[in-house]
């Protein structure tokens, strides 16, 4: 199982450094972000990384693994992988990496862990959705 999860991890990250980023590369650099986007981005980074721990530890565990050690490996490997995209941020000419991004990243990861620790798993969930007002 951890062959296909770091292949599939390695695999979206190539595509994503192709399909998204330029060839070309700055020296490393961060960009505070903080107030720009309305906050939105962050409500995406802190969902998506939430998202990761509970769909990877749901594989997992379908895989064999224990409850337990599944959620923790979960919880690692979704904070490295959204780690390694704030890497490639910094090296970005148009962006720059934000410890912003990182922060709410952890702010994911830990709600995604400590929910399912804590049995709330039915109680709630971090999503979003958008309303057409017109």
């Amino acid at each position: 199982m951890f062959l296909v999860e770091s292949g599939l991890a390695v695999t979206s990250l190539a595509g994503l450094s192709v399909a998204w980023y330029n060839t070309e590369t700055e020296p490393f650099h961060a960009f505070n972000d903080a107030r720009e986007w309305l906050l939105l981005d962050k409500i995406g980074h802190a969902t998506t990384a939430y998202q990761l721990v509970r769909v990877n530890s749901q594989i997992l565990q379908w895989g064999g693994m224990a409850e337990i050690k599944a959620l923790k490996r979960s919880a690692v490997l979704a904070f490295g992988y959204l780690t390694i995209i704030e890497v490639f941020d910094g090296f970005s000419p148009g962006y720059g990496a934000s410890f912003s991004d990182l922060g709410t990243n952890v702010l994911g990861v830990g709600v995604g862990y400590l929910q399912h620790r804590m049995g709330l798993m039915d109680h709630f969930t971090l999503k979003f959705a958008v309303k057409k007002t017109k």
